[in-house]
């Protein structure tokens, strides 16, 4: 969840919610940090804070990033995909694909 120009990290799932902890949860919120200079805070999220976010996503191995643009029947921000998740998905796509620097010790090639 990102809220643009909000004091403090930025909120993400913890485990103990039931969330996989899988090698793109750990890429991304990598990435977020290093790449984005986005802090953020493993912490519930409330129902109430998706409905005030600019933006928010989900993070999947298969999905890789997924905005999510409305909570039941209401906009999350513009309704569409933010500035923060569309580079955190180009971000993510450069790096799995060997094109950016810094980051090759996480590929393994396959022959």
């Amino acid at each position: 969840m990102h809220r643009a120009g909000a004091q403090g990290p930025h909120g993400h799932t913890p485990l103990s919610a039931g969330v996989l902890d899988s090698i793109t949860r750990d890429t991304m919120l990598t990435l977020a940090t290093e790449h984005l200079g986005v802090r953020t805070l493993e912490r519930d999220i409330d129902r109430a804070e998706l409905l005030v976010a600019d933006e928010a996503f989900f993070l999947g191995t298969g999905w890789e990033l997924l905005p999510i643009t409305e909570v039941d029947g209401l906009l999350v921000g513009s309704g569409k995909p933010g500035p923060v998740g569309t580079e955190l998905a180009q971000a993510y796509r450069r790096v799995v694909r060997g094109e950016m620097a810094g980051y090759s010790h996480w590929l393994t090639p396959v022959r």
